[in-house]
């Protein structure tokens, strides 16, 4: 397994180029780390002379139900460490993917600005309208209140009643099998994807209001619960939102 001696030793030029690059064990990331953690992880890997690494950013304020921030990931190809070229491949992947896909992300304007061009190193499918949540707590973030609602108003539409009807088939099938597995699994799913829906309602329900201070404060609850859940204290600063900023 790649160990966090040799990603410090390997990575020591390029952190040498690049001042708002740091080093957290296994983990390159960029400084500062606001709403969007953007970095390069060094994965274990089965042969440590064939290291993985993998770019990958995450939104940090998404709803708490949902644990990974969303996060998109694009494996860089760096060969062995035993070869010849390892080092300099290795600081030309990162450079690049720094600079292309990772750095524009210093703020929710880039990700926008970035999720709206053409394939970057495999980040370009990120499309923020494939992903209703997303989108609602980009446009909420952004101070776009009407979009909140539509966007909320539509995915609630879509997922409630089913989610209602499958938690009321769960309950049923429970009362007539106590230990029914399919009756569990129903049940469970069904309140998670409520609960999902409950967070976003209440994002509309500011939004509605046009109550831009609640939506803050919302988000930035949000974001601190995500940064405790991925424990990245070490890379977080927290700022203001730019619906805070442009009223």
């Amino acid at each position: 397994m790649t160990t966090a001696a040799e990603v410090k030793r390997w990575t020591k030029s390029i952190l040498a180029e690049h001042p708002d690059l740091r080093l957290n064990k296994r983990e390159l990331y960029l400084s500062p780390t606001h709403h969007i953690h953007r970095f390069i992880l060094f994965a274990g890997s089965s042969d440590r002379t064939f290291p993985t690494p993998v770019a990958s950013y995450r939104i940090l304020f998404m709803p708490p139900s949902y644990p990974t921030g969303y996060a998109w990931s694009n494996q860089l190809s760096v060969g062995w460490s035993t070869d010849p070229e390892f080092a300099e491949k290795l600081i030309v992947c990162v450079r690049q993917v720094v600079n292309e896909a990772l750095r524009p992300l210093h703020s929710i304007e880039g990700l926008i600005s970035l999720n709206n061009t053409q394939a970057v190193r495999g980040f370009g499918t990120t499309r923020i309208g494939h992903y209703p949540v997303l989108h609602a707590v980009v446009e909420a973030a952004m101070g776009h209140l009407d979009e909140v609602c539509n966007i909320v108003d539509a995915r609630v539409a879509a997922l409630e009643p089913g989610l209602n009807q499958t938690l009321s088939a769960g309950l049923v099938l429970q009362a007539k099998r106590p230990k029914s597995s399919d009756a569990a699994y129903m049940i469970s799913g069904a309140i998670k994807g409520l609960q999902q829906l409950d967070e976003v309602k209440q994002l509309a329900n500011y939004a509605r209001k046009g109550d831009r201070g609640a939506i803050a404060g919302l988000l930035h609850q949000w974001e601190a619960k995500q940064v405790q859940k991925l424990g990245l204290e070490y890379a977080w600063q927290p700022t203001p939102f730019p619906l805070e900023l442009h009223p």
